[in-house]
């Protein structure tokens, strides 16, 4: 398969979506749902890291995966090269654009490691069953940690891909993906696409596509210029 970068515009339900109204109905994601899409998610992004040892996405959060079909679509990849000019703090980046950067990245540089730790994010979202707080940030999990039921060795994997400790980082997607696989095992869980139960949710406005897997080639376009108010 080969992947392309498009600036085109596709269906489906954003994921903050998603766990808004898991969150207002009070119905949970089930743990097959939650790894089904984190692993989807890795998958993608580790194609795309290896298209160029520089690209990154930067700004990866649950309003920006897409659920359509069955398929996990990254979307707004011209967003992090964007916001990275900003400089902000790492606790600012979250509070205004919700957009994670662990400490030990350095100059607030959004590179692959970077995407991993914004994967694991939003994979506390799921497993928590809600969107993060403002105050949930990447060095304020302690609560959501605790509160959330998560097996061992998924706990364990996420805590390295949050780069809690920094001698023991993921330095791409293919390597996080590789990990999860094996805490899935351990943990003994399998994707369940099937326990996302989305097709009775409410069509969304269209997001632009990040990435996407196909036996077809993509046509590639340039990227769209994004204004940061």
């Amino acid at each position: 398969p080969r992947i392309g970068l498009i600036s085109d515009y596709t269906g489906g339900t954003r994921l903050s979506d998603v766990l808004a109204r898991v969150e207002s109905s009070g119905q949970s994601l089930s743990p097959g749902a939650a790894v089904f899409v984190i692993k989807e998610i890795l998958d993608g992004l580790a194609d795309l890291h290896r298209e160029n040892g520089d690209l990154s996405h930067g700004a990866l959060a649950p309003e920006r995966i897409v659920l359509a079909e069955g398929r996990v679509r990254i979307a707004d990849y011209v967003l992090g090269a964007a916001i990275e000019q900003l400089r902000f703090s790492t606790e600012r980046y979250w509070k205004e654009r919700r957009v994670v950067v662990p400490a030990s990245a350095g100059s607030a540089r959004l590179d692959r490691r970077v995407d991993v730790a914004q994967v694991v994010m939003i994979a506390i979202a799921l497993f928590a069953g809600r969107p993060l707080r403002e105050s949930e940030h990447i060095g304020g999990l302690g609560d959501v940690m605790a509160s959330t039921a998560l097996a061992s060795p998924i706990r364990s994997w996420l805590l390295k891909a949050l780069h809690m400790d920094p001698r023991r980082v993921f330095v791409n997607a293919a390597e996080a993906s590789q990990s999860f696989d094996e805490a899935m095992s351990e943990a003994g869980l399998r994707p369940a696409p099937r326990d996302l139960h989305l097709q009775n949710a409410p069509a969304p406005k269209p997001a632009p596509t990040s990435s996407s897997k196909s036996a077809q080639p993509l046509r590639a376009a340039p990227p769209t210029p994004v204004r940061i108010a």
